[in-house]
This record gives structure tokens, C-alpha cells and sequence, in this order.
């Protein structure tokens, strides 16, 4: 073997091994931190029933606040309290529409953090939305059909189901989408 092809693949060696212990030492000290936080939907109608989740990647003591109005599935008043790692429960929205944040804190070294993530939700009139407004924001336009697009690759909610059955067939399908469409870019006649 050549000197230099000697020396160059004694470099690499020496190269290879100093990635290896770098990238150990830079993984074995990155620890993502468990955390606390709340999924809830963005909007609901009133009287609406809907699930809140609390992760808590912490197993603390979580006590969860549910806004004046709001009724819990349980006998706790208005907050809920738990250690589970995941914690579902039911909130009924109150019958007033509004805007209402949820507020709550977990218990980490005797002292109260808050719980990240969703803490707002406004609640619609249930018959407030018009035919095809999937957003109930009172105008169906662009923001509707891409909505609408999410919800039937299950990635968004509407906030009253039967306004987006714009052809009254019960079923909230493809076909609604492209009647909101046709409304939208082309200037159709919604039945509904």
C-alpha cells in the first residue's frame, strides 16, 4: 500500500470515529422534555357535546378548567383533575355563542404551570351557518371549499354538518364539495 493511501484512510478512520462519538454525544444529550397539553376543537355549536385530551407526558397532577357555561360529564363542578398519561373527557357547550378559553395548570416541584396547547373555542349558533359555510363565518367563499377538501381527507371539522350537505342527501361526500365549487369560482345556485 501507497504512503499516502495509508495516511488517507487512516484520516478517515480517525474522521469516522470522531462523527460517531460526536453524534452519540449530541443524541445522548438531546432528551425531548415531556410536556403537558390540551387538544380541543376550535369551534362547536351550542348545546354541542365534544371530547377534550390532555397529554400528560409529565404524570402530574393536571386540574383542566372548563369556562363558566360549559357543563362536564362528571359531578367535579367545573374543573377535572387526573395524573393519567392521557385524559379524555366530555364538555357539553353552554347555549350562549361566544368566544370561551379553557384554563388549566399542572403541579411540577410543588408549583402550578400552565397546560400548552388549544386553550381557545368559539361556539356557533347552531342555526347561524349558511348552506355550504363550513367555517359558519357567515360567507361561503374559497376558505369554505379548502375546509371542506380537509374534511373529507379527515382533517378538519365543520361546525354544523348539515349546512355542508348542500345537495340534502344526507350523506357529506364529494359531491357536496363540487356543488360549493361550482358556487364559489363559477357562480351556481346552492339548493340548499
Amino acid at each position: 500500500m501507497k504512503p499516502m493511501t495509508a495516511v488517507l484512510l487512516a484520516c478517515l478512520g480517525i474522521l469516522f470515529i470522531a462523527i460517531l462519538v460526536s453524534s452519540k454525544g449530541i443524541t445522548g444529550n438531546v432528551v425531548a422534555q415531556p410536556t403537558v397539553y390540551r387538544v380541543l376543537p376550535n369551534y362547536a355549536t351550542t348545546g354541542e357535546v365534544f371530547s377534550v385530551t390532555v397529554y400528560n407526558g409529565k404524570q402530574a397532577l393536571v386540574k383542566d378548567t372548563v369556562p363558566e357555561g360549559f357543563s362536564l360529564d362528571s359531578d367535579t363542578g367545573n374543573t377535572v383533575s387526573f395524573s393519567d398519561k392521557v385524559y379524555t373527557y366530555q364538555v357539553q357547550a353552554p347555549s350562549t355563542p361566544g368566544e370561551y378559553f379553557f384554563n388549566g395548570n399542572y403541579f411540577e416541584d410543588n408549583a402550578p404551570r400552565k397546560i400548552e396547547g388549544n386553550t381557545r373555542i368559539v361556539i356557533y349558533q347552531a342555526t347561524d351557518c349558511l348552506c355550504g359555510d363550513f367555517d359558519c363565518n357567515g360567507k361561503v367563499d374559497e376558505a369554505d371549499v379548502e375546509k371542506f377538501n380537509s374534511y373529507l381527507l379527515g382533517r378538519e371539522k365543520p361546525v354544523l354538518e348539515k349546512a355542508i350537505d348542500v345537495n340534502n342527501d344526507g350523506i357529506i361526500n364529494l359531491y357536496d364539495v363540487q356543488i360549493v365549487k361550482a358556487f364559489v369560482f363559477q357562480g351556481y345556485q346552492l339548493a340548499c
